[in-house]
């Protein structure tokens, strides 16, 4: 279904329509270290996984950071903080889990005002497509899940929230922006 709905939309190229890890299109959660029985066996696995993190992904993520809300046993760092009417905000959290060529791939979740999980994939180099794929409240749900591809003429009216309600997305284009920097 998942490749029906990229071609729709012709996001072939777009790595959010890729098949990841997981019998459903979309990647599993990472594994979680085992309970340690000492403070120091806990520091060597700690380094351990930060290593093998940086090895995967080919870069190093700083910043603030805290544990998946939907994903445990995953490490998502603060990307932006949406501003949204009156008083209220949320906060976006990401983190790289793939990587081919020049296109990444963010896991991202928000939790607060807004709840919403999913992938973003786009170039480092170049202001290309955006593709997303959206799950919703339920992280990996295929019942909830959205695909879109926003395209460069697109992003005023992304960053406008003024998208046709079918391609709509609740992530919001200064998160794009941000999280490009971050993890490019």
């Amino acid at each position: 279904m998942l490749k029906e709905i990229c071609a729709l939309f012709a996001v072939a190229t777009v790595t959010a329509c890729e098949p990841m890890d997981g019998d459903d299109g979309a990647p599993t959660p990472s594994d979680v270290p085992s309970v340690q029985t000492s403070d120091n066996e806990a520091n060597d696995a700690a380094e351990k996984e930060a290593k093998a993190s940086e090895a995967i992904n080919g870069w190093r993520v700083e910043g603030e950071f805290r544990d998946s809300e939907f994903r445990p046993g995953q490490r998502v760092y603060f990307v932006y903080d949406q501003h949204i009417d009156g008083p209220y905000s949320t906060s976006w959290w990401a983190v790289p889990m793939k990587r081919n060529g020049d296109w990444i791939d963010l896991y991202y979740e928000t939790n607060e005002k807004t709840v919403d999980t999913g992938i973003i994939s786009f170039e480092c180099s170049k202001s290309g497509a955006v593709g997303i794929v959206s799950f919703g409240n339920e992280w990996a749900n295929s019942d909830n899940k959205t695909v879109n591809q926003i395209k460069p003429n697109e992003f005023q009216d992304w960053r406008d929230d003024n998208l046709p309600l079918e391609r709509w997305t609740a992530v919001p284009l200064e998160f794009y922006q941000i999280a490009k920097k971050k993890f490019c």
